[in-house]
């Protein structure tokens, strides 16, 4: 055996084809754009955030309230869920509480960002599980700046599990 990628390649007759896909997976797994969820209920917002991630090298999922929101981060299973609180058909709270009780979307990061940034609906949003939270209007440099800073923590092996705070 051989080790090339990070990957155990058997040497041998299959050797070179073998090996050709295993590079080429590893190169794969290492490029593969990070999925980050934005929900929000203002499409204005949701264009401006998406067209500031997709410039970053972020693949961008939208849902437009709390329902939705779940639904994809249970179908698509994203890195990152940037959570709006105030919304219709479901508010970000209940989304995040519902999110972090599931046990296939507990391990998602939640990022909130909300207009309102009185200590009660930052310590609240901590409280139903957010990992961190950023005011509205929000600088774009330190929005990106936190994503990148969650998702890599999340990547170096320490999983996001904040729903115990």
């Amino acid at each position: 055996m051989a080790v090339r990628y990070g990957l155990r390649v058997k040497l041998g007759r299959e050797a070179s084809s073998s090996l050709r896909f295993h590079k080429g997976w590893a190169y794969y797994i290492k490029y593969m754009k990070k999925k980050i969820l934005v929900v929000d209920d203002e499409a204005h917002i949701i264009k401006i955030v998406k067209a500031r991630l997709e410039a970053n090298n972020y693949e961008v999922l939208t849902a437009y309230d709390g329902l939705s929101g779940i639904d994809k981060a249970v179908k698509f299973k994203p890195d990152l869920i940037l959570l709006d609180l105030m919304m219709p058909v479901m508010d970000g709270y209940e989304a995040c509480r519902r999110l972090k009780a599931d046990p296939d979307t507990k391990g998602i990061p939640v990022l909130v960002f909300s207009a309102t940034s009185q200590p009660n609906v930052i310590e609240k949003a901590t409280q139903a599980g957010a990992a961190d939270f950023i005011e509205k209007p929000f600088d774009g440099d330190v929005l990106i700046y936190e994503i990148d800073m969650i998702v890599n923590r999340r990547k170096g092996g320490e999983k996001e599990d904040t729903g115990n705070r």
